[in-house]
């Protein structure tokens, strides 16, 4: 039985959304210091969609606003480890910080599911 292939439904322009990524790399310095430095990548693909609607909580003090995205791309994405900071995706201009990242079983071999979320708080005006 023939296998499908995917690989030119999922490079489709109609399907694919542009973000870039902002990847932390940890260095130490000649004193021992730990020191962040960014990395940007920037023009990446993948599809990218809305993993739960955004959810607004309004507090006596701030308003705050949840966000969660799902991405399906090529590009292998980092998420937190004891030795790595996670990578952050800017995508519509929203910063969302990488949660989780696996590889996607159902593309064909090289494509990873990540998924990130994004808070952001607003204070309310004295």
């Amino acid at each position: 039985m023939p296998l499908l292939n995917f690989a030119p439904v999922l490079g489709s322009v109609y399907l694919r959304s542009c973000f870039h990524v902002r990847r932390r790399a940890s260095s130490v310095d000649a004193h021992g210091r730990t020191t962040i430095v960014p990395r940007m990548l920037n023009n990446c693909h993948g599809i990218v969609s809305q993993k739960t609607p955004n959810r607004t909580e309004k507090a006596d003090d701030a308003t705050r606003s949840q966000r969660s995205i799902q991405i399906i791309t090529q590009m292998s994405l980092q998420q937190a480890t004891p030795t790595s900071e996670p990578d952050i995706v800017i995508w519509q201009g929203v910063e969302y910080t990488v949660t989780t990242v696996q590889p996607f079983p159902d593309f064909p071999l090289g494509w990873w599911e990540a998924e990130a979320s994004s808070t952001s708080t607003v204070a309310k005006a004295t």
